[in-house]
């Protein structure tokens, strides 16, 4: 007491705390259940602390909690309802999808990939700066899911569940996970479905890409078109200038071609006038009534 200066409660006194033994776990189980009024089956209580110690033969505090909170929520107070309704593994995994459902439908995608960018592949919970999160998580999915102000809320409820721990630092807030064992959880259960979360992205934005190409060769085929239509009518204008010009011409050329036809019929004329004056004048000298005659049918 004289090292931490007789202040049990002072946040700058700190104590580690270590796994349950099985005897201290029911203990602890049967303190908590009476204060909440929640009374549990003394068999079921036998079974889970057995569970929950397992192979390591202690109970991990933060797997008790996890597991205590979820039957709870599930009203689990006897043996035959905990082995209906699935293992410690089940609990957990329930309590899990609880809080990415708490984060809403429309968030859920983003709630997942998260869940699983706070944990690395050695089954650990690494710290990470909400910039580092909104990078990562922009690396992985696709715009729908990137929005800052999702990325806000989920945080800020995982925060809220406490199965996230926000701390404090200078120059950046890190966020991690509340113990190693969510984390090497999430790894191991829920890797095949983040499997199938991240090829549905990356299917989604493979069709993306594609939809973006087919617009952009849709837009080079109306641009395309659009030219092609524009040179289409200046042709078809040069060519109507054209054809009208060619029926003027033609118009002209038939004008042209009857008078040249008629200025060749009365030069023809003419000349047989001429012809006929000059016989008719030839004729005179020896008989000149039948040559004025001749002369009068010429005129």
């Amino acid at each position: 007491m004289r090292i931490i200066s007789n202040d049990i409660l002072s946040t700058n006194v700190l104590y580690e705390l270590g796994n349950f033994s099985p005897d201290d776990a029911k203990s602890i189980i049967q303190c908590l259940t009476e204060k909440a009024n929640f009374h549990l089956q003394p068999a079921l209580v036998e079974q889970m602390v057995q569970d929950l110690a397992g192979e390591l033969g202690e109970v991990r505090p933060i797997e008790l909690q996890v597991v205590g909170a979820q039957l709870q929520t599930e009203n689990i107070t006897t043996l035959a309802k905990y082995q209906q309704l699935g293992t410690k593994d089940e609990l957990v995994k329930r309590y899990l999808d609880e809080v990415v459902n708490d984060c809403g439908v429309e968030n859920q995608q983003v709630a997942e990939l998260l869940l699983y960018l706070l944990t690395d592949e050695k089954g650990t919970r690494p710290l990470k700066t909400r910039a580092q999160l909104e990078r990562d998580l922009q690396a992985l999915a696709t715009d729908a899911t990137t929005d800052g102000n999702k990325l806000d809320l989920v945080l800020e409820i995982f925060v809220k569940s406490g199965l996230v721990v926000l701390l404090p630092e200078n120059p950046f807030d890190r966020y991690q996970l509340v113990h190693d064992y969510i984390a090497l959880f999430i790894r191991q259960q829920q890797q095949p479905k983040l499997n199938e979360l991240m090829a549905e992205l990356d299917k989604e934005r493979k069709q993306r890409l594609l939809t973006e190409e087919e617009l952009k060769q849709s837009q080079q085929a109306k641009t395309i078109l659009a030219e092609a239509n524009r040179k289409a009518t200046q042709r078809i204008r040069f060519g109507s200038g054209v054809l009208f010009i060619s029926f003027v011409l033609a118009g002209i050329a038939g004008v042209l071609a009857n008078q040249a036809s008629r200025l060749k019929d009365e030069a023809q004329t003419g000349t047989e006038l001429e012809r006929q004056g000059i016989t008719a004048w030839q004729y005179f000298s020896s008989e000149e009534i039948e040559s004025l005659l001749s002369a009068m049918q010429a005129g």
